[in-house]
């Protein structure tokens, strides 16, 4: 093998290396950008929920629902008629009760909260 096409498969082999690495460090980007927007909805969602409850209108069931750290079995074992179902149809059911349980807030505490929310996204993407 000549030494220009040794020198191009190299080049080559390089040009490859670096579009991988390229592609991972993307790919590893949007996964943190991805998990800091899961988690800014998730201290929304808790601040939601958090004034629903501080403002009595959160039924104990719906207090487990929303609240609690592992609900999802929680709620499975209050409805046994679901054990037979597939997991799309639980989860479906499970997101419906959740939605179900939601209150309205006063518009400060819904403004303030959305606000928050709003700026905890783009700090998710300035971040990364």
């Amino acid at each position: 093998m000549e030494a220009a096409e040794r020198n191009t498969q190299a080049a080559a082999a390089e040009a490859a290396l670096e579009q991988i690495a390229k592609e991972a460090k993307e790919a590893d980007r949007q996964s943190n950008i991805d998990a800091c927007l899961t988690g800014a909805q998730t201290t929304y969602e808790n601040n939601w929920n958090g004034s629903c409850k501080t403002l009595g209108e959160l039924s104990e069931r719906c207090e487990i629902i929303l609240l609690e750290s592992n609900p999802y079995d929680k709620y499975l074992s209050w409805h046994p008629e679901l054990q037979d179902k597939d997991l799309f149809d639980k989860l479906s059911t499970f997101e419906k009760a959740k939605d179900d349980c939601s209150c309205s807030l006063p518009a400060k505490t819904a403004e303030r909260w959305d606000t928050l929310h709003k700026d905890a996204e783009k700090a998710c993407y300035d971040r990364y």
